[in-house]
């Protein structure tokens, strides 16, 4: 039987120890979503919501997200993580979770949180534009940061980090990505979205620029996962191998998201992702008033049949599948418009294309073997040295 993923987006709070210029994730005196509510809305996406699409998935992946996660009571996260991980063992259901932080943190509480997870954590790092701050402190949210992730990597391994391509940290991607490298961390390069903050967008020639050069000094260059590159490479393997292109995590670039994920806010609201969460487009309902908007759903569906001629028409659109929706409706296009990053995908499609041409599709997945597996070694070394004490019994039969 064919495995059927799905994404939740679980934000239990936009509460923040940080005050970033371009967050759009934060607020001055948010709600904190309870165990009993976690549980109610669970509950409602996964028995009443979600079948009554016809979605039933054998595969959940738990994205806890903020606001910032370290914000919420240690002891009750616990609690919350090891509920959710019963909820679904229970139901013979497979489940990964994970975490992002920004490690504003002591180095013990960052390795608790580690441990907790196992290791499936996520940071981010700018270390050029000074737009990530502490009380207004740039070099007091670096001191930190630091402090915490060379802990982290002392004592497990290397988080993989977001580097958000904007405005300004654009002239000094190379230096960073390049920076990176040498410690072996796993990054992804993210433009910048506008999801309900002000922020200074760059052009979408200047991401285009940025992007393939990015690419041209990653492509059998380096040992380390660059993210969109290397799901985008080996999506292209796939197509050209005859295998599906899609990746487990449901995110970026599906036509079919509305069947693969959702985003849960802290007071409940459903979104299609935590994008579209940030930016208040595609609202679904709210689970813990046990309300599901089946033919907003259903518009949103509809998306991977009313793709513009242009996307059906592409050579790429087995691995693009017609890019983000709601990249395309956030440009004010549509929830069945073009991607308004066409222009930059097509072009890093068209560099693996021509870089496999040149070097033979077997050394490019050769080459591609060997970076995902040296950042698994790293993982799993990491997840070796997780004190087991500490976690006590993450997985904990289900209470009501």
């Amino acid at each position: 039987m064919k495995t059927q993923y799905f994404v939740l987006h679980l934000r239990l709070t936009k509460k923040c120890n940080a005050d970033c210029l371009y967050c759009s994730s934060w607020q001055e005196d948010p709600h904190r979503m309870s165990l009993s509510e976690v549980k109610e809305s669970i509950r409602f996406i996964f028995e009443k919501a979600l079948p009554r699409v016809g979605i039933n998935p054998s595969y959940v992946t738990i994205a806890y997200i903020g606001g910032e996660i370290l914000t919420y009571p240690e002891s009750e996260l616990n609690l919350i993580v090891r509920w959710v991980r019963s909820y679904f063992a229970l139901r013979n259901i497979d489940i990964s979770d994970g975490v992002q932080t920004n490690l504003i943190c002591s180095p013990e509480r960052a390795k608790r949180v580690y441990d907790l997870f196992d290791g499936r954590v996520g940071t981010s790092i700018d270390a050029s534009t000074q737009q990530r701050t502490l009380k207004g402190s740039h070099e007091h949210y670096a001191y930190i940061w630091n402090t915490a992730d060379e802990g982290l990597a002392d004592e497990r391994h290397r988080l993989p980090a977001v580097l958000v391509v904007d405005k300004k940290s654009i002239p000094n991607i190379h230096e960073q990505l390049l920076a990176e490298s040498r410690k072996g961390r796993a990054v992804t390069l993210r433009p910048l979205f506008a999801g309900g903050n002000t922020v200074h967008m760059p052009s979408s020639d200047e991401v285009l620029s940025v992007m393939t050069d990015a690419f041209k000094n990653w492509f059998l260059k380096t040992l380390v996962i660059v993210e969109p590159f290397t799901y985008m490479l080996q999506g292209r393997l796939n197509v050209l191998c005859g295998k599906e292109s899609i990746s487990i995590s449901g995110c970026p670039n599906q036509s079919d998201c509305a069947k693969r994920s959702l985003s849960l806010d802290p007071n409940g609201d459903l979104y299609l992702c935590q994008e579209s969460a940030d930016a208040d487009i595609n609202k679904l309902g709210n689970a813990i008033d046990a309300t599901f908007d089946v033919n907003a759903w259903e518009i949103i569906d509809g998306r991977r049949d009313h793709l513009p001629l242009d996307c059906r028409q592409c050579s790429y659109i087995e691995t693009c599948h017609g890019g983000c929706a709601f990249e395309a409706q956030s440009a004010g296009l549509g929830i069945y418009g073009q991607t308004p990053n066409c222009k930059i995908w097509k072009s890093l499609y068209h560099e693996i294309d021509a870089g496999i041409k040149e070097f033979s599709q077997d050394r490019v997945q050769r080459w591609l073997n060997v970076v995902l597996k040296r950042n698994q070694h790293l993982i799993d070394a990491g997840r070796a040295s997780i004190d087991k004490h500490s976690t006590n019994d993450l997985i904990a039969v289900e209470t009501s």
